[in-house]
């Protein structure tokens, strides 16, 4: 009887640690589906700074003190001049909006893909001839390595970006591109460790061109006055550095 009653406890409790799994292993997926399913999703926006066509070629690299390479600035000022002067020919519009923009991408952690809010800088030129028909492409511009959380596209001020990515950011806008800047995971807002080179960060990429070509994306953030300027369906990228990387492994 006591062989018995020893069996049945036995298993019972099998089942009962048995059903907590399951349980356990359907909480995880659901969770891991819903951060899946929530991948560019807004969650806050600000435009930001206004800079004008005029202001872009009396940018100057400064000695932020990062690193002891005095020649840095003049290398970087150097190169900022000459692609100014290249691309300035190809300039159309007069107006650019530039906003700082928070959104939904997901994070391997443990093996399991779970939600994470990262940031990034979106610039998009502004029609002022309500009777033309504006249809611009979307350029995701990677940047390359950066160790300072001040230095983050979302956050740098236009002309103190050494690195040169957001000036260059507001010259392609002004040549007529819709430009999305990520800041990756780890950088801007977002104080999770960064995927140095890892395929992983190829998800903010991704999630950062789609949060701004959805239908709320294209709502929010593309003008519509004085004219609708508008997503023609095209997406191009680019990048140097981890910026290169981040590029590649996102196509």
């Amino acid at each position: 009887m006591k062989i018995k009653l020893l069996r049945y406890l036995l298993i019972a409790a099998i089942s009962s640690c048995a059903w907590l799994l399951t349980g356990c292993n359907d909480d995880d997926t659901d969770a891991q589906s819903e951060a899946i399913a929530g991948r560019a999703t807004i969650e806050s926006y600000q435009l930001q700074d206004e800079v004008s066509v005029d202001q872009l070629p009396n940018f100057r690299v400064q000695n932020l003190g990062f690193g002891a390479d005095d020649a840095m600035p003049g290398a970087a000022q150097g190169a900022w001049d000459f692609i100014h002067t290249a691309l300035k020919k190809y300039v159309t519009y007069v107006w650019v909006d530039s906003y700082a923009i928070d959104y939904d991408t997901i994070a391997l952690r443990n093996g399991r893909w779970v939600k994470q809010i990262v940031s990034g800088r979106f610039l998009v030129p502004r029609a002022l001839n309500p009777l033309d028909n504006y249809s611009i492409p979307v350029v995701a511009l990677q940047h390359p390595t950066q160790t300072e959380r001040s230095q983050s596209p979302s956050i740098v001020a236009w002309n103190g970006d050494n690195e040169l990515t957001v000036p260059f950011a507001y010259l392609l806008a002004y040549m007529g591109y819709a430009v999305i800047v990520p800041d990756y995971p780890g950088l801007g807002k977002n104080t999770d460790p960064h995927p140095y080179c890892i395929h992983t960060i190829a998800n903010s990429v991704e999630d950062a061109i789609k949060t701004v070509t959805s239908s709320v994306g294209i709502e929010k953030f593309w003008p519509t006055f004085p004219t609708k300027v508008k997503w023609d369906g095209r997406i191009f990228m680019m990048g140097y550095s981890e910026g290169g990387y981040a590029t590649m492994v996102t196509a």
